[in-house]
């Protein structure tokens, strides 16, 4: 019986994709921390004062709280993935802020907010101190801007509206952490929001393969 040796490759993707996504969809008033978010489990304060509540399928600043942000608990595959929100603020006010790599029991993430309206900053937070490490001004939030904070190894990037605007190098925080939502200094009102909430692992660098020998 004559015996062929076939080989062929077999493709091996990394598990990737969105881990957790909010429209933010509840009932005006319910606290971030008591709904429900589509995608990744629960929502998390993890850094300030409760002060995020549901507004017409967004969430607002309800109270001053300085720096305050939730996690979500859905957790990433690495520390390289992207977070990303819709932010608006009318008047240059200042609120929206998601963050990456944040851990749940130190203030320590990357985080990106808007100052003023038009000025927007990337942040590093290292045990509670803070820096900031990158800057664009240009863009106003008094019409929706989409921002992303993307994260690959100490390549640090924001984009607005799909455009890169920040890019840094910067090995403070490592570890993979969690993604997040939240508002920096004391803006209350349902002016300043964010909305349609996301965070995704990175894809692949490039595709794995392995071969297998098959006899027949």
């Amino acid at each position: 019986m004559k015996k062929l040796l076939l080989a062929f490759l077999l493709f091996v993707v990394p598990a990737f994709g969105q881990f957790a996504s909010d429209t933010f969809t509840d009932t005006d008033g319910v606290h971030l921390q008591n709904h429900t978010p589509n995608i990744g489990g629960s929502w998390t304060l993890s850094r300030g004062s409760t002060n995020l509540d549901i507004n017409t399928n967004h969430i607002y600043a309800t109270a001053s709280a300085g720096i305050a942000y939730y996690t979500i608990s859905a957790s990433p595959a690495s520390a390289d993935a992207d977070v990303q929100a819709d932010f608006y603020c009318v008047g240059g006010q200042t609120m929206p802020l998601i963050v990456g790599r944040a851990s749940t029991s130190a203030t320590t993430a990357y985080g990106v907010r808007v100052n003023s309206g038009t000025t927007w900053n990337l942040y590093r937070w290292l045990a509670g101190a803070i820096s900031t490490i990158g800057t664009y001004s240009g863009d106003s939030c008094t019409t929706t801007r989409t921002v992303k904070l993307q994260m690959r190894g100490t390549a640090i990037k924001v984009y607005i509206g799909g455009v890169e605007r920040i890019s840094v190098t910067n090995s403070d925080v490592t570890a993979a952490g969690k993604a997040g939502v939240g508002t920096y200094y004391s803006y209350v009102g349902t002016s300043y929001w964010l909305d349609n909430f996301s965070a995704t692992d990175a894809p692949p660098a490039s595709t794995a393969r392995k071969q297998r020998a098959v006899t027949f």
